[in-house]
């Protein structure tokens, strides 16, 4: 948590890319899009640059941040061309409140995703719903044996969304597609070191898995003939695995000024009808 009137902003750029999906069984299918010759073999490509901030309001209270500043999706399609856009994604902001700051750390943080990314085009750049969830945060760290362990815990609810489709789709027409998205569980837990290498340099790797799961299968408009649509999905159900390596610089000895740079990678192992997606990351913050 940064303190009163201190910061921390980071930016970063994520690629996701897919070839496979998750059925709504849970089993791994190619990845098909629609096209006026029905549905072919695609792949799916997400690249994104996010802006994260956190801002300290009081001693336990930040306001947190995270905007995906540009989005770039393409969908390649087996012999009938790509289908891609380009623009802003959405948006999320909300309060952190600390709880209790002892060995165990406790923090309870409350966000609202506005759709502020657009769900009309050859590929929508955004679900075109609003989200609001509510997380509590469970963290220590040992001092001998400098690791540490995080846990998240919360619930999450989203209203529709509407996406319409242009474009070369399905007989060469538009068509739009409604998801009725249903409240759901999200979950995560971490697990990672702090190696203090001198007193301005920290290396910090961390094991991350986390998932979502939805109260029941949303329901869906989209063409009955994709077992997995990679432009709308409609599961609120999936496990990921991601990895990271942080490495921080203290700016000053005396000051809380450091850079921080890191790297990190991870896929989805299960899902329901959604793109068995890898992603790689690369970031740089600044915390002040």
């Amino acid at each position: 948590m940064p303190d009163p009137g201190h910061f921390y902003l980071e930016l970063r750029g994520l690629f996701v890319t897919a070839a496979q999906g998750f059925d709504q069984a849970g089993s791994r299918r190619a990845l098909r899009a629609d096209s006026p010759l029905g549905a072919v073999p695609a792949r799916l490509r997400d690249g994104q640059a996010l802006l994260y901030g956190e801002v300290g309001l009081a001693t336990r209270l930040a306001v947190v941040a995270d905007l995906a500043v540009v989005r770039s999706v393409t969908l390649a399609r087996d012999g009938v061309g790509n289908l891609s856009a380009v623009g802003p994604g959405d948006l999320h902001v909300g309060l952190r409140l600390v709880l209790l700051d002892e060995e165990v750390t406790c923090a309870l943080e409350a966000r609202l995703g506005v759709a502020t990314g657009r769900s009309a085009g050859p590929v929508p750049l955004g679900p075109g719903d609003l989200r609001g969830d509510l997380v509590l945060h469970l963290g220590r760290v040992w001092e001998r044996v400098p690791l540490f362990v995080q846990l998240a815990l919360g619930a999450e609810l989203r209203s529709s969304g509407t996406q319409r489709i242009d474009g070369p789709t399905l007989g060469g027409a538009s068509h739009t597609v409604s998801v009725d998205y249903a409240p759901g569980l999200v979950y995560a837990a971490e697990l990672g070191y702090l190696a203090r290498l001198g007193e301005r340099l920290r290396l910090s790797p961390v094991v991350r898995v986390d998932g979502q799961h939805g109260t029941h299968a949303p329901t869906t408009s989209a063409p009955a003939s994709m077992e997995v649509d990679p432009v709308a999905p409609a599961s609120l159900r999936f496990l990921r695995v991601t990895a990271q390596l942080s490495v921080e610089v203290k700016v000053s000895a005396r000051r809380r000024d450091a850079l921080v740079f890191s790297v990190g990678g991870g896929a989805f192992v299960w899902g329901q009808g959604l793109p068995a997606a890898g992603q790689v990351s690369l970031a740089f913050g600044h915390r002040r």
